[in-house]
């Protein structure tokens, strides 16, 4: 750890990320610095720095990411939520750069980096050069606007810190000693053991929703609310691990120890990886600790080509990590999610090391997922396991569900609470749930918690699925339980029953109980709707519906509505807990 007297000394690279591309993006601005001969950098996550470091100016450099609907990355929401208070105090003698991560695709884009610049401007921050935007949609992904960026970014720090001393050696931020006839370090106890683990849908359906259920302590089932949502971090497939040990020549039994470099000349902010805190064999670092199984970026090429020798591969590596050699790096390995260890199969001579994986290799990150069960001494989860195809028909899973979807009744997993999304009112205020596809598990947890406090207040749930016979995820348990009420009412669109795809927005502007029940609800009674699910379209749609309502039920004109749409929204009756 560092003084902020030392870290006032250096330039802070500071990072919130929710997936890891962020960090992976400060650590590459870190390295750049130095290489132009910037002596001192440092790294980390924003909230590891804290206000207290922001309040006693000098400059910074942030990278942020934009997840879900316009959400902040964890670990940036405890310095966001002082930074938002309307008596934070001046941030005058702070400079700053704000680069922002995301994906025009969705509505919110790259919200987190737009916010947190204003915000910092507003307290009187200065700006040391435009905000950058990358947009992973562009050519070469992230890199366009990371490039353009930088290229504004290095002659304004040049001006701003002094002129830097171009004579540097970069050297990398790990190293690694094999501990001979050593036995690795015990890890840390699993918080969880999976007590059920079954299909939701159909045999014949082409997705397959898991339900599974977890046995934990009283400790952690007192942390969780409804809403809540548990942490998992993934393993990597043992057939993976296999294939990379053997591109590298090991056995995996190797016992190693990993120490942070002192002399790279860019300080961590924060807590170490938690490898570098233990003895720990090859196997279990490939297995537990790096993403191999991830999806390389332009870094990685521009890494691989000094430790490659000169021929055809070298050259081809080196054309992938150029600017002018984006299109075909999108096509081969972004658009391909072609993985590091396919990209080392594929180039053969790259001498690669562990030490050049720790370098190159992001960690494995948390993937978060709903509770859907009110918790005592079990708690539920609602997964859909990610399988597709690429452009060129190779099959893919995703990291995180494929892994959930192996574990067996008995296994022992380590998982992390996180706190709601959502914000809820008083118990006796009616609510409305919309939770299309797995977007069903916030909603059922918050149902089965007014179920046990005795149906304080009216709620409406609205389903969506494409078939009532294949994944209709806990339906027949709905129905019942409407049945058993009328505190609580139900209804379902099934997009692919019949000719005319209906969604949840379509039932909602086509049903007039459930448009009366919602302008009452948020107009009248004070109520809240939630919407949970993919963030792609269905949220937008879903308030085009909430507005239909109004426009319907209060004889108002479509941009009155949508003003009062916007209000309830800021007012926090109508949210939104959606993900990518």
């Amino acid at each position: 750890s560092y003084s902020f007297c030392t870290l006032l000394e250096m330039i802070p690279i500071l990072y919130g990320s929710q997936t890891g591309h962020a960090q992976d993006i400060a650590w590459y601005v870190a390295k750049t610095l130095r290489a132009e001969g910037h002596e001192e950098v440092a790294v980390g996550s924003i909230d590891a720095y804290g206000t207290e470091g922001l309040q006693k100016g000098g400059l910074v450099v942030f990278v942020v990411s934009t997840t879900g609907q316009g959400d902040h990355p964890d670990n940036m929401k405890q310095v966001w939520d002082t930074l938002r208070k309307k008596g934070m105090t001046s941030l005058k003698g702070l400079r700053y750069a704000v680069l922002g991560l995301g994906d025009s695709s969705y509505e919110k884009y790259n919200y987190v980096g737009k916010m947190l610049h204003n915000r910092l401007q507003q307290l009187n921050g200065t700006p040391v050069v435009q905000k950058g935007m990358c947009d992973d949609q562009d050519i070469d992904g992230l890199d366009t606007g990371l490039r353009k960026w930088l290229d504004e970014l290095l002659p304004a720090l040049s001006e701003v810190a002094g002129v830097p001393d171009k004579e540097f050696v970069p050297r990398m931020k790990f190293s690694t000693e094999i501990v001979q006839k050593a036995e690795e370090s015990p890890p840390a106890s699993p918080s969880a053991v999976v007590t059920a683990n079954t299909r939701l849908t159909d045999a014949a359906h082409w997705q397959n929703v898991r339900h599974i259920q977890l046995s934990i302590s009283q400790e952690m089932a007192a942390c969780l609310r409804p809403g809540a949502s548990l942490g998992f971090v993934p393993t990597n497939p043992p057939a993976q691990v296999t294939a990379l040990l053997k591109r590298l020549s090991l056995t995996g039994d190797e016992v190693i120890r990993i120490r942070l470099s002192t002399d790279t000349g860019i300080a961590l902010i924060g807590t170490p990886p938690a490898y570098t805190t233990r003895l720990i064999s090859v196997k279990t670092l490939f297995t537990e600790y790096l993403d191999i199984c991830g999806t390389p970026g332009r870094v990685f090429f521009e890494v691989m080509q000094s430790v490659c020798p000169e021929g055809p591969e070298q050259n081809k590596l080196k054309e992938m990590a150029s600017t002018e050699g984006a299109e075909d790096l999108r096509f081969y390995c972004t658009r391909e999610r072609r993985t590091f260890i396919e990209v080392l199969k594929d180039f053969s001579s790259i001498k690669a090391t562990v030490e050049l994986l720790l370098e190159t290799v992001p960690q494995i990150q948390t993937r978060q997922y709903s509770i859907s069960s009110m918790p005592n001494s079990t708690v539920s989860v609602t997964v859909a396991v990610v399988e597709y195809k690429t452009p060129y028909g190779r099959h893919k899973n995703g990291l995180c569900s494929s892994y959930l979807e192996r574990l067996k009744e008995g296994d022992k997993v380590p998982v992390t609470v996180h706190e709601p999304t959502l914000t809820f009112p008083d118990e006796d205020v009616p609510m409305v749930l919309i939770g299309p596809g797995t977007g069903i598990a916030p909603c059922r947890s918050i149902i089965q918690n007014k179920e046990i406090l005795g149906w304080p207040s009216d709620v409406l749930c609205v389903f969506g699925c494409r078939n009532h016979d294949k994944d209709y995820l806990y339906g027949v348990e709905m129905e019942d339980l409407a049945e058993k009420t009328k505190k609580f009412a139900y209804h379902a669109a099934f997009s692919r029953d019949q000719d005319r795809k209906v969604y949840v927005q379509d039932v909602i502007r086509a049903n007039e109980e459930i448009s009366v029940f919602i302008t009452k609800t948020l107009l009248q009674e004070g109520g809240v709707v939630y919407i949970s699910g993919n963030a792609k379209a269905m949220p937008q749609s879903v308030e085009k519906a909430l507005t239909f309502c109004l426009m319907k039920h209060c004889n108002a004109p479509e941009e009155e509505a949508e003003a009062t749409i916007k209000d309830l929204k800021k007012a926090k009756q109508i949210q939104f807990d959606t993900w990518n």
